[in-house]
């Protein structure tokens, strides 16, 4: 996180938890990692409204354009929802290579686009 965030990009938390945001802020803030925006359920039902009840998450809905996911299920919603995702797995032994890679590359396709 924090070689992303020394790169230039953004760093967001994106939970299911019912966690407070100030709560997930201080945690992060414990490992020196100051975060773009939290997005806790609460936000998700608000933000997202009717729509929150097909899909766990959505980041397009805030603007984001990787998810980085441990769940298979989150990766099956970006396929349908059309957002771009990033499945890692706590066994995997590079995963922040990997991660970082894949922010680098997809961050060079987006520039493209504009």
């Amino acid at each position: 996180m924090k070689r992303l965030k020394a790169e230039g990009h953004q760093v967001f938390i994106y939970t299911t938890s019912f966690r407070s945001a100030s709560y997930i802020r201080w945690l992060f803030l414990t490992y020196g990692i100051w975060l773009g925006g939290i997005i806790n359920q609460r936000r998700h039902n608000r933000t997202l409204a009717a729509e929150a009840k097909n899909f766990s998450k959505y980041p397009p809905g805030f603007g984001i354009d990787l998810h980085v996911d441990d769940s298979k299920g989150v990766e099956m919603e970006g396929e349908r929802f059309w957002f771009l995702t990033l499945l890692v797995s706590e066994e995997e032994k590079q995963w922040q290579e990997r991660v970082i890679m894949h922010v680098n590359q997809n961050a060079a396709l987006l520039s493209q686009d504009l």
